[in-house]
């Protein structure tokens, strides 16, 4: 593992929850103004992702005073539970780093999600200080692309819709180098509406140009849709003055944040 690299990645990952944190607080700073900056409660803050093939992992930190200094830190040795049917998995402390997502996760166990593990998985956490999490998520089922078109301006994706409308909702990756440098394009897509059979999803850009192109397509919950599109415009909203704070949506009882489920096919196309 190159610890270099994971303490920048980790940086930028804890500035982005950082930033929603403040926003949270709905603080608009006056130059002028004397303010007493009030003492935050702690906040715990937890993202899990599985799906099928990957080991069952999680992300899970506490945030401090808010203060002149404002720091989050990662929450250890917590008791740490997801189960599935009549099974129990439980996650040990560990530090590990996730390259294409650039993701930090802090708990984790070596068996790995399987396909047939029921309908739903529960979370359970207490940690050290006697707080506690719980959250659930339901399965998806696999994705699979049935076309991919590139022209001038756009790359289409075409893929099966799920005969669920509560269950119609994708993220689509887009990577690849160009001029010898690596892009990485993201996209969501609340198909709930959407009845045909074949859907596409578009994203815009000169994809015709770039040396190699690599194209992941995830079938996501209308949870994790929700969490992230709420994440985006936090961000978003943080770097105008005059925007309201957005309200960060999240499935996680006694915390912030995401315990979801997804699937994913790929393709490469050069």
């Amino acid at each position: 593992m190159n610890f270099k690299n994971l303490n920048q990645h980790f940086v930028v990952r804890m500035l982005s929850v950082l930033t929603i944190i403040l926003l949270m607080c709905g603080c608009m700073l006056d130059d002028e103004a004397d303010i007493d900056i009030p003492i935050a409660n702690q906040e715990l803050m937890l993202e899990a992702y599985l799906t099928p093939g990957r080991n069952f992992e999680l992300m899970l930190m506490e945030s401090n005073t808010l203060s002149e200094d404002l720091s989050l830190l990662l929450n250890w040795r917590a008791d740490i539970d997801i189960s599935f049917g009549n099974d129990t998995v439980t996650l040990l402390n560990i530090l590990n780093f996730e390259e294409g997502s650039k993701r930090v996760f802090n708990y984790g166990s070596p068996i790995l999600v399987s396909s047939d593990d029921g309908d739903y998985y529960k979370l359970s956490v207490l940690t050290q200080s006697g707080k506690q999490i719980s959250a659930q998520t339901e399965v998806v089922e696999p994705v699979f692309i049935k076309d991919c078109n590139i022209d001038d301006y756009s790359c289409t994706v075409s893929f099966l819709n799920d005969i669920n409308p509560d269950k119609r909702y994708y993220s689509l990756i887009i990577e690849g180098y160009k001029d010898a440098k690596h892009i990485n394009k993201r996209s969501y897509l609340d198909a709930s509406g959407i009845n045909d059979i074949l859907v596409s999803l578009v994203e815009k850009g000169n994809f015709y140009k770039w040396e190699s192109l690599k194209i992941k397509l995830f079938h996501i919950t209308r949870e994790n849709y929700l969490f992230q599109k709420s994440v985006n415009q936090a961000l978003g909203a943080n770097k105008d003055p005059f925007a309201v704070p957005a309200k960060i949506e999240s499935n996680i009882q006694g915390g912030i944040g995401v315990f979801t489920y997804y699937t994913v096919d790929s393709l490469i196309v050069r």
